[in-house]
């Protein structure tokens, strides 16, 4: 008995490793390749790929938990409590957040590491702990639902108060990063979004990039946030037909603007109110001015002056 449970396990490995080889396979190639990468960057793309994440790690949870509650393997437990702890870490800090259109704070980035990382510890666990079985199975099952669900809360809950702080540091110290010689895959980048934005008709929107700007790497981050942002304040609030987005130079200034023939508004709505802030806040971080000029009935304008 013990020996077909071992030949079942070592197929099971096999078929991980394999998975996992491929997936390894599968990110290398996104790293290295430019034109991949940055489409995965779009946040339409990763959040289909938490998704999937999510549904994948879920069905194997439940499967690992009903075999556990037949067979009551400590094997089975773990990989239940590791599959779980993945499912609902990339749920609640990776898909939640961004739900109808926000960003994905620093908190729960970090908190989606550390469910990874737990979720990863419980898999490894599951093939080196002792073979035993356990009599009260349904009881373990809530027990381990219980200890996963605490265990994402005190990763969360210590992030949420250093998060923002988290979000400056970078890896040169504080100082300003080096400067791009190209924006040319930012450039591909922005307007491929742009292309998927309109891809219903609903919107049209032009892009002029001078392609002499340069944008240092954690500019080009936030303004394709930004850009991205204030296109879907256009889409659900605006009522515009046509918009347009600017990035160039004057009297001596890197400029991104985002305009829109759209309804305005004075000054005194908050429908848009979230976004603005978002944006404001992201031309904060690169040390950028952010202005908004809008009128009823004449559109919206939002323009960012990058740094000197």
């Amino acid at each position: 008995m013990q020996r077909n449970a071992k030949d079942t396990f070592e197929a099971w490995l096999v078929g991980e490793l394999l998975l996992v080889a491929l997936l390894g396979s599968a990110t290398a190639l996104f790293l290295t390749n430019p034109a991949l990468r940055n489409t995965y960057e779009l946040p339409e793309g990763r959040l289909v790929l938490d998704t999937a994440v999510v549904l994948a790690a879920t069905i194997v949870a439940i499967l690992a938990g009903v075999r556990f509650s037949v067979e009551g393997r400590i094997l089975d437990l773990l990989l239940a409590a590791g599959f779980c702890a993945a499912g609902v870490g990339t749920f609640a800090f990776s898909i939640v957040p961004v739900i109808g259109g926000a960003d994905q704070g620093a908190a729960e980035a970090w908190a989606a590491i550390g469910s990874r990382v737990l979720a990863a510890t419980l898999i490894a666990l599951a093939p080196v702990v002792p073979f035993a079985r356990i009599v009260q199975r349904k009881r373990a099952l809530y027990i381990g639902i219980a200890v996963v669900t605490l265990c994402l809360l005190l990763i969360w809950m210590p992030l949420r108060g250093f998060g923002a702080r988290l979000s400056l540091l970078d890896g040169a110290g504080g100082g300003r990063p080096f400067e791009l010689t190209s924006s040319a895959p930012f450039d591909a980048a922005l307007r491929r979004y742009v292309e998927f934005l309109t891809a219903d008709g609903a919107l049209e929107v032009d892009v002029e990039i001078d392609p002499t700007i340069l944008l240092a790497p954690d500019e080009q981050i936030e303004v394709f946030r930004i850009v991205q942002e204030g296109l879907a304040n256009v889409r659900k609030h605006a009522g515009a037909q046509r918009a347009e987005v600017w990035i160039g130079q004057r009297l001596g200034r890197r400029i991104v603007s985002v305009s829109d023939d759209g309804v305005g508004f004075d000054g005194e709505s908050s429908a848009a109110g979230q976004g603005l802030r978002n944006m404001r806040l992201r031309a904060k971080t690169i040390e950028g001015g952010f202005a908004l000029r809008s009128r009823p009935g004449s559109g919206t304008a939002l323009e960012v002056v990058l740094r000197a």
